[in-house]
């Protein structure tokens, strides 16, 4: 299993936690702390996979780069 595909289950491990509603507010600020660091890491691997990505054209089966949308002022 990649680094990736790790954090994105820890993620999902949280995210299960979190929604039985069983967690005292000190686990729960701690889960939130886990989580954003684990969002922190999946955002660095998607920034330094993108550069990698290209796009292929169906019809001619050329490829170009992937540029992806303008991210917003709050990201």
């Amino acid at each position: 299993m990649s680094k990736l595909e790790q954090n994105l289950a820890r993620i999902d491990e949280i995210t299960e936690r979190a929604e039985q509603g069983k967690m005292t507010l000190a686990e729960a600020l701690d889960t939130i702390e886990k989580s954003l660091k684990y969002l922190d890491r999946l955002h660095k691997h998607i920034l330094k996979a993108e550069p990698r990505i290209q796009i292929m054209d169906i019809k001619t089966g050329e490829l170009s780069p992937f540029t992806p949308p303008p991210r917003g002022e709050d990201e």
